[in-house]
Formats: C-alpha cells, sequence, structure tokens
C-alpha cells in the first residue's frame, strides 16, 4: 500500500491474520478479498471494504446438526483450536445443537501452541469421560496431528464417532497417507460446487499444476477473475493515493494514504458479486 500503492489486495489466507489486514484495508479504502479467511467472526460490518469470496464457517452449522439429529446423538464433545478461527464458530455451533435438543457435556479448546503431549493428555481427559461423539473444528495443519494421536489413544475404533468441519474436510494444507488413514470413518461436510463445463476445466488444470484437487484453489482462482473483471469493468488504469496530514510522525499509518480509486473498484466488485 505505501509503496506500490495497490488498489487491492488478495489475503490474508488466515482468519487469525484479518483483522489487521482489513483495519489497513478500511483507512486505505483498498478493497481487500479473501478466498480463505472464513471466520464468522469476520464481517462487512467491521469494515465495507473486506470481501469474503469463501464461505463463513457458520454456513456449514445447519448441515452439521442435521447429521447429529439424523444419527440420534443426544450429547457431543466440540474440540477445536484456540484461535480467533476456532473459537468464532463455537457459540453458532452451540446454539444450532441446543434447536436440536443435543447437549455439549464439554468444550476442548486447544491451543495452537500446544505440543503432543499436551494434545495426547487433553484426548486422555476426554476419553476418561466415555464420551463417545465428537465435532473437531480445525485447520487441516493441527487437525491431522491431533488424529494420529486420536488414533494412538485407541479413540478411532468402533463405538466412537468423528466429525469435522470443512477446515479440515477441504483439507487447505497437504496431509500425508498416515493421516488420512488415521481419519478413516470420519465425516466431514464440504462447501457445494455445481457441476459445469468450467468447473471441469479448471480441475483439469488444477490437477495437472498440483496433482490434487482444492476448493479453496477454486476460490482463489475465482477472486483473481472477479478483481480483473471488475477493473477492466470500472475503467481504471491508473490511480493514486491522496496522502494524509498526519502531526503523529510515529504512526505510519498515515503515510500510507487514501486510494483515490477504491471508493469506485469496491462498487465494481460489489456489482460483480450481485450479478452471479
Amino acid at each position: 500500500m505505501k509503496n506500490e500503492e495497490v488498489e487491492a489486495i488478495i489475503g490474508p489466507q488466515r482468519s487469525s491474520e484479518a483483522k489487521f489486514v482489513i483495519e489497513l484495508g478500511n483507512k486505505t479504502q483498498v478493497p481487500i478479498l479473501s478466498f480463505s479467511a472464513t471466520s464468522p467472526a469476520l464481517t462487512p460490518v467491521q469494515s465495507n471494504y473486506f470481501i469474503r469470496t469463501a464461505q463463513s464457517d457458520s454456513s456449514q452449522v445447519k448441515a452439521i446438526a442435521n447429521i447429529v439429529e439424523t444419527y440420534g446423538w443426544r450429547e457431543i464433545v466440540l474440540i477445536y483450536e484456540g484461535t480467533e478461527y476456532g473459537i468464532a464458530l463455537v457459540p453458532y455451533l452451540l446454539n444450532a445443537f441446543h434447536a436440536i435438543g443435543t447437549r455439549v457435556p464439554y468444550e476442548s479448546c486447544i491451543p495452537s501452541s500446544s505440543d503432543d503431549t499436551e494434545i495426547m493428555s487433553e484426548l486422555h481427559k476426554i476419553k476418561k469421560m466415555q464420551e463417545s461423539v465428537f465435532l473437531v473444528h480445525m485447520t487441516a495443519s493441527m487437525g491431522s496431528r491431533l488424529f494420529l494421536l486420536a488414533e494412538s489413544a485407541g479413540m478411532m475404533s468402533e463405538g466412537y464417532a468423528w466429525l469435522v468441519t470443512t477446515g479440515l474436510s477441504t483439507l487447505l494444507d497437504p496431509v500425508d497417507a498416515k493421516v488420512m488413514d488415521s481419519m478413516e470413518g470420519v465425516l466431514g461436510v464440504k462447501p457445494y460446487v455445481p457441476k459445469s463445463v468450467e468447473l471441469e476445466g479448471f480441475k483439469s488444470r488444477w490437477k495437472k499444476n498440483f496433482n490434487s484437487e482444492n476448493l479453496f484453489g477454486l476460490w482463489a482462482y475465482d477472486t483473481v477473475w472477479a478483481i480483473a473483471m471488475a477493473v477492466e469493468r470500472a475503467g481504471i488504469v491508473h490511480s493514486s493515493f491522496l496522502k494524509q496530514n498526519s502531526s503523529n510522525r510515529s504512526v505510519d499509518l498515515a503515510a500510507l494514504g487514501i486510494s483515490e480509486m477504491g471508493p469506485r473498484l469496491l462498487k465494481s466488485i460489489l456489482t460483480l458479486h450481485l450479478m452471479a
């Protein structure tokens, strides 16, 4: 923003990083488009210049509750990572389970800094409670470790039921075969993408370059195209930043200025969204 005077930013990748960048976008009137910051705590209310091109995690809650209700599970333990990404979804889940009469006897919030010994200790604690149904809401990197340890603790055998949210079922981070084997039998929810010729073409090109499928890759691809189309429709060729006067030279934010074309580009992006 300061040196290149960018007109839009794609990112950040994680919800925990988003608040700071959203604040910068709001101050400079630069649109921030994120295809992977899915925390429901991040909303346009915080900034008109933040646009989520992925689905909010809250959109999956009803589907998860329907699965729990269909299987007739009356109790479920929540296991989530202690980050904004993990914590923000909990109130939505609790409300959804309350609505179907399912109790949450225990919430396990595992700090992202936890080592394997600490995670295993928490799993043993849960195992002693003799609960058998669990919902895991974690990023793939931390969830991968959890399931390997849960298998070692004997909690992936018959008699246990595990559900995971989209952060794990869409596998944002790559996982190896050993992790996949440990997750055998786990139920997960994923956003539905309607089939189309364009989608099949994208999947073919993606596999050729990355040898895998990734929903976040699709959202990233669409995000880049959306910005390119919005810039073209808005007729933006070059614009400058209007510098702000500030008596507080210790604060570098004032040096960023305000994007001259930011409001125009934002309107163009939102128009594309309404047309989609």
